[in-house]
């Protein structure tokens, strides 16, 4: 009897928040709720006798739940959109069937491609409403096409028939179309709407997966298959909206149900029909908005899309994907990532899959901890990192010690030396990766040990140094290397770091070979100490430094070349990425224009005279023109690429100009040679590439910078192969750079030299910089650290000894630039016309001065210099 009350009362309970429910929506704006509510209104709540009738009650009750779910409001949801319940519909015609809908038959079309065999699977369909009898009914037999979605043949040509990714970007992401670039075009325009907010305070982000892998276990057949494909997407928004909103906007077909209700309400052969009716369609409903979730823990719902949240890692059916399957929408967090936001590892994903003692080794070796091993070198697919832990776990168990002995066994030895050399002739690892492969596969006293034994290694690196011959020996041995000159108009902006950082992204983390600028009191032996690595950084490389034949041989992207060195012949074979860096006022073309005036070899080549002890071009002559072109073009199609740096107005920031050559190499004659660019391959970075600059944050703008060339040798790629016989800076997109090269052509096309006016060559390249990039303000005041006297009062000293000095000058405050007798401290600071420039982002002017004085040399109407009792000293570190 109790519990009789108790559910009376619960039903008397519900019957009173229906019941006043419905008394409010009533005056919805909604039509969606305005036809579920002319239906849910016709439905007695009590009996003929005066009882509770709970079917009735229920079904209303469904609806309020509805109701409060549809007006849940957050900014970060959680979606999941299902392909084919998405593009198809039930196959109902009759009209007594309480799951029918006139809209069914209507919209009736051809179903979709079966891309992944989803139509061809059986399902349990229930025969009575305890579902305890039915029969297997094949999908394709239950559904119909929807003719409105007609244009959606498959889910998407990036995938294969097993749901594996076969068709990727320039970026390495699934290509998008199909029903993937529909989801796709709906987060194009939730995004689009964002951004009409320009006074937003939170990031817009979103991030969409499609898993086309995941796996069920069935049964009736005792053998699991693949789960119907489905799309995952989270979302951040900067102002809350509703889920109703959020569905809408995902195109949830909200019109259909409408319909349908209407139809409901007036087809209904008596009150129970309505309510089975009702019912059923409200459940189909709730069964949507299940698609729609307001995550708990946002990092969390980012890592289930690849299925690496806490949860999703020990489920059997949730298959692992790589984070390149991942497509991200990041309007406000340039140069972050996926795998930035959600703290993805792709290391994780095979976990536990992976022998425990290789993994443990791996997070728990001396070794590995102190060089990064894990994070840097292994991961789970080949291609992701320089080695996997397939291969790690293969070189393991090779290591096998006699019984009693402390070292591996001679067989051993033997088998790691020919798996090693077999994965270097398989091109599966580089020549310089050994010692870090036998760290990461072996315990530290063993690798300690085997790297310690003379023998293995002399006769490895014997190997090694016969296959390294055979390789330059072969006639038919191609490098396949690209040459990136990273230049910019003020030193101290990042040139080397940013130089550095992508070539550690290109190489897997491979630390790049480091060629010093020549001394003229040395002899320049740029490859002395070459060890096979794959990328080279030459340093401030001026356009003298070599020479025109050793320029012709070391850049040639094919060739493998040897350079001349005081010991030996060395050669670069390996090198797949080449980095130049220096300071030039025009760029690419200062460059260009002095190698070929000043590079050792260049005076023989039919362009050039001597006057007055200099070379100079022969000008307004057309064979020495035709002397200049052919070399100009060898000399251009060795830089194939070409990043500008340079500070934003506010000196708050660092804009990156990516550029490449307009000509194919192999392709129609150039009557005019020059580098472009589009508008990809521009991006202006919120920070400046400083001593400061987090090591994280340098990696994030390496691998927007790596991006940007990537897309432009695409766009490239495809716009010579549709316009063969055209330039880049004549087809639609691409923007010339307008770079001088010293050439002009007249009618004819013929081309000849000139020299600018008040251009001397010789100035720009054979006197040394009036003040080297280290040396300058930029530079010094980066490095400097400020300590005031104990007792002084630091509100009244104008220094600020806890900010970056640099940053402290643009702030008004004074900076220590040179000691002054005892106890005195040289100062600089703003003047108040200058200050007006810094706040109002025209400080450019401000930025030129400081990159071209030393602390000694400073005298400008922008700064003044005094005196400051209150620095007890000064440092530069």
């Amino acid at each position: 009897m109790k519990d009789k009350g108790n559910n009376a009362h619960s039903l008397e309970k519900k019957r009173d928040d229906v019941e006043q429910l419905l008394a409010r929506m009533k005056h919805s704006s909604v039509d969606l709720h305005k036809t579920v509510v002319s239906v849910l209104t016709k439905l007695p709540l009590t009996n003929s006798n005066g009882t509770f009738n709970a079917d009735m009650i229920n079904t209303v009750w469904k609806y309020k739940q509805i109701v409060d779910s549809l007006a849940e409001t957050s900014r970060r949801w959680a979606i999941s959109k299902h392909f084919i319940y998405d593009v198809c519909l039930p196959d109902i015609s009759d009209s007594n069937n309480e799951d029918y809908s006139p809209v069914y038959q209507r919209y009736a079309a051809k179903l979709p491609v079966d891309q992944f065999g989803e139509l061809d699977q059986e399902v349990f369909v229930a025969t009575n409403p305890q579902k305890t009898t039915g029969k297997l009914v094949k999908r394709k037999d239950r559904l119909v096409g929807d003719a409105r979605l007609q244009n959606i043949k498959t889910f998407g040509s990036a995938w294969n028939s097993a749901g594996e990714v076969i068709n990727t970007d320039t970026n390495s992401h699934p290509i998008l179309d199909g029903y993937a670039g529909v989801v796709a075009g709906h987060i194009d325009d939730i995004v689009r709407q964002e951004l009409q907010h320009s006074r937003r305070d939170r990031h817009v982000q979103a991030f969409m997966i499609a898993h086309t892998r995941d796996r069920e276990e069935v049964q009736w057949s005792s053998e699991p298959r693949l789960k119907e494909s489905h799309i995952h997407i989270v979302i951040a928004i900067s102002a809350a909206k509703s889920r109703y909103q959020m569905m809408r906007l995902m195109g949830y077909n909200f019109d259909d149900l409408t319909e349908t209700f209407e139809w409901i309400a007036q087809n209904s052969s008596d009150e129970e029909d309505m309510r089975e009716r009702a019912d059923s369609f409200l459940s189909t409903l709730i069964g949507a908005i299940k698609n729609y979730v307001v995550p708990a823990d946002y990092c969390a719902a980012l890592r289930y899309l690849v299925h690496q949240s806490k949860k999703a890692v020990h489920d059997p059916q949730k298959t692992t994907y790589s984070s390149n399957e991942v497509i991200s929408w990041l309007p406000d967090d340039p140069g972050q990532t996926y795998d930035d936001i959600a703290s993805i590892h792709d290391n994780e994903s095979i976990a536990n899959n992976l022998e425990s003692q290789v993994l443990y080794h791996l997070q728990n070796s001396a070794y590995c901890q102190a060089h990064h091993i894990l994070e840097k070198y292994v991961g789970a697919r080949r291609g992701d990192k320089a080695f996997t832990f397939e291969q790690i776990g293969e070189l393991r168990r090779l290591g096998k010690k006699q019984p009693g002995k402390l070292c591996f066994s001679n067989r051993s030895k033997d088998s790691i030396l020919s798996l090693v050399m077999h994965w270097i002739r398989t091109k599966r690892i580089q020549f310089s990766d050994c010692q870090i492969l036998i760290h990461a596969a072996f315990n530290d006293k063993d690798a300690d040990a085997l790297i310690a034994d003379a023998k293995f290694m002399d006769r490895l690196s014997n190997v090694l140094a016969a296959e390294e011959q055979a390789i330059i020996s072969d006639p038919a041995a191609v490098r396949d290397m690209t040459t990136y000159c990273i230049f910019a108009a003020q030193g101290g902006i990042g040139k080397t770091r940013l130089a550095n950082a992508m070539a550690l992204l290109m190489d897997k983390y491979r630390k790049p070979y480091q060629v010093v600028t020549r001394n003229k009191q040395v002899t320049f032996d740029p490859f002395q100490n070459y060890e096979s690595e794959t990328s080279v950084i030459m340093d401030e490389l001026n356009p003298s430094s070599l020479g025109w034949a050793q320029i012709k041989d070391l850049l040639d992207p094919f060739k493998i070349p040897y350079v001349g060195s005081r010991f030996h012949n060395k050669s670069p074979w390996n090198i797949k990425h080449t980095f130049i860096t220096n300071v030039f006022e025009n760029g690419i073309s200062d460059y260009v224009n002095g190698v070929l005036h000043y590079a050792e070899g260049v005076s023989s080549l039919g362009y050039l005279t001597k006057d007055g002890g200099d070379w100079n071009l022969i000008t307004n002559d057309i064979e020495a023109g035709k002397h200049y072109v052919s070399q100009l073009s060898q000399l251009l199609r060795r830089l194939s690429f070409v990043i500008n740096l340079a500070p934003t107005e506010n000196g708050r920031g660092t804009s990156i100009k990516v550029s490449t050559i307009n000509f194919q190499p192999s392709g129609r004659q150039v009557d005019h040679y020059d580098y472009v660019h589009t508008q990809d391959s521009c991006h202006v970075f919120r920070t400046v590439i400083n001593d400061d600059l987090r090591e994280k944050d340098m990696e994030k703008i390496a691998k927007k910078v790596i991006q940007m060339v990537n897309q432009l040798k695409v766009q490239a790629k495809e716009a010579f192969k549709a316009n063969p016989d055209r330039l880049l800076d004549e087809v639609d997109g691409f923007i010339a750079d307008r770079c001088d090269f010293s050439v002009r052509y007249n009618a004819k096309h013929e081309p000849y030299l000139v020299v600018k006016d008040g251009e001397s060559v010789s100035a720009l390249f054979q006197s040394e910089p009036a003040v080297p990039p280290t040396q300058n303000l930029i530079t010094i005041l980066n490095r400097t650290k400020v300590f005031l006297w104990p007792d002084v009062d630091k509100t009244k000293v104008h220094v600020d000894p806890k900010l970056n000095q640099l940053d402290a000058l643009l702030k008004g405050y004074e900076v220590p630039i040179e000691k002054v007798g005892f106890d005195e401290i040289k100062t600089l600071k703003l003047t108040k016309e200058a200050l007006k420039l810094v706040n109002s982002d025209h400080s450019a002017t401000i930025w030129k001065v400081l990159n071209q004085e030393t602390p000694r040399q400073i005298a400008s109407e922008y700064f003044t210099v005094q005196t400051n009792k209150n620095i007890a000293n000064f440092k530069v570190i």
